[in-house]
């Protein structure tokens, strides 16, 4: 289990490193190297802190000693679930549930072309929003319903753990519902991810590597296809290449947006684009292939880039701007995200992004974005601090453990595409370290900073 501690490492380099220096010759070649020391000082605290974690024994655990009662799990529930039912009541439509009805629809017709499949995108990306993003709702609300989100795994963990297998069920069931029913596709993940992080962590040592043996092979055959389509299929995201007056002709020159891989996905034509839409088992993975390749490989370090050509060229330096209650009250506040994203993305494609579009940038970018070189610095140094301060909360029962590993999810999965100020408070880092630091002191009686190398684990919970 010890390659765990190296998941923060592994997800950055993967999403981010790698991705960033495969296409950064089709970036603005005058923002790329602010850029490349940006993506290096994370990966190189994220690796620190990593090796760190993985030398670290677990203290010795007393145990709390006392199970939770039926009463207090109904409590802990009540809450989460209040929220979620509340929000869900809220939205005009639920996006998800428009969505069924809308391939339903889509079924029924004779043939279904690249525009009855944009009308169709449009009209759910506007529902999206209305379920979202415009739903007149406090900010507190939506602070609330992110953090229940978040902290649903460890509360079906728990109810697991407590032998209620069919509440823990049923609100299995209907957290996943939750976070996909806006069509938001990062809440399923996060969640799927969690719970299949925290079910790999409980199994035995011997089931453990059966899943590991089952995901290479499994995996290795995958990417062999994928890898072929990728390299050899025009119709590829890293092939395809469009052609019309929206491609550039020359180098783009100071604050300029260079025309990237990610863009010339979006101006697929419409005949092109129908040719992916062939219904035989084959085209439909290459679809998914390119999607993942576009969402999860292209687009996060694309984006980010952008941060770092409209800032300082476009705009100052933000500082705290957007960050204190104050300025936000502004006449005229934007989010630094929906500029950038306005100005990267709805000018140039207006038929793909609503004027509400927010363009997510890493942290290293956003950092970038408020204080220039030193922002780098500083995301860096705390990134690192919170990693190390992550291995020391850990200990070694097994609810703790599950916080550890939630907390080591979101870390590992949300540096590529939020700020750091966001992962700490909406992504619900700042909570997770607080139930750690109350594990810490409720199970080991101390604040100290010894660790008993070797010693056998206590499991009371």
């Amino acid at each position: 289990m010890k390659w765990l501690e190296f998941l923060p490492s592994i997800v950055w380099t993967a999403l981010i490193v790698v991705p960033f220096w495969g296409q950064k010759h089709l970036f603005n070649q005058h923002h790329v190297a602010p850029q490349a020391l940006g993506v290096s000082l994370i990966g190189f605290a994220l690796l620190v802190g990593d090796w760190y974690a993985s030398r670290q024994s677990l203290p010795r655990v007393k145990g709390l000693g006392k199970r939770f009662s039926t009463l207090a799990l109904l409590g802990l529930l009540t809450v989460p679930v209040g929220l979620q039912v509340a929000h869900l009541s809220l939205m005009p439509h639920v996006p998800l549930i428009a969505e069924w009805k809308e391939q339903r629809r889509l079924a029924t017709l004779p043939s279904v072309t690249h525009h009855d499949l944009e009308e169709s995108q449009a009209r759910l990306s506007q529902m999206r929003e209305d379920a979202s993003k415009r739903l007149k709702v406090s900010p507190l609300f939506v602070f609330l319903c992110q953090i229940a989100a978040l902290l649903s795994p460890l509360l079906v963990c728990l109810l697991w753990r407590e032998r209620h297998w069919a509440l823990a069920l049923a609100y299995f069931v209907f957290s996943l519902f939750y976070s996909r029913a806006t069509l938001a596709k990062g809440p399923l993940f996060t969640n799927v991810l969690t719970y299949g992080l925290l079910i790999y962590a409980s199994l035995s040592e011997s089931l453990r590597k059966g899943v590991n043996r089952l995901v290479l092979v499994v995996g290795t055959v995958a990417l062999v296809f994928a890898a072929q389509f990728l390299i050899l299929d025009p119709l590829s995201v890293l092939n395809y290449r469009a052609t019309g007056p929206v491609i550039p002709t020359a180098p783009p020159a100071v604050g300029e947006l260079a025309f990237t891989l990610s863009d010339h996905n979006r101006a697929m034509d419409e005949k092109t684009y129908e040719q992916l839409l062939t219904p035989t088992p084959r085209r439909r993975f290459e679809r998914r292939v390119n999607e993942f390749t576009y969402r999860m490989l292209l687009t996060p370090s694309e984006v980010s880039h952008r941060w770092y050509t409209y800032f300082p060229a476009k705009h100052d330096f933000l500082g705290i701007y957007g960050l204190t209650p104050a300025s936000r009250r502004e006449p005229g506040y934007r989010h630094p995200s929906n500029t950038v994203g306005v100005w990267a993305y709805v000018q140039r494609f207006p038929t793909h992004y609503l004027d509400s579009v927010h363009a997510y940038a890493s942290a290293d970018a956003d950092a970038y974005a408020r204080f220039g070189i030193a922002g780098l610095l500083l995301v860096a140094l705390l990134v690192l601090t919170i990693r190390v301060v992550m291995a020391w909360l850990r200990t070694g029962s097994t609810l703790a453990n599950s916080v550890y590993l939630t907390t080591l999810l979101i870390l590992s999965t949300t540096l590529p595409a939020a700020s750091l100020q966001a992962i700490l408070v909406a992504q619900a880092l700042i909570p997770l370290l607080l139930i750690l630091m109350w594990f810490r002191w409720r199970e080991t009686r101390q604040w100290d900073l010894m660790r008993v190398p070797g010693s056998a684990v206590a499991t009371s919970l």
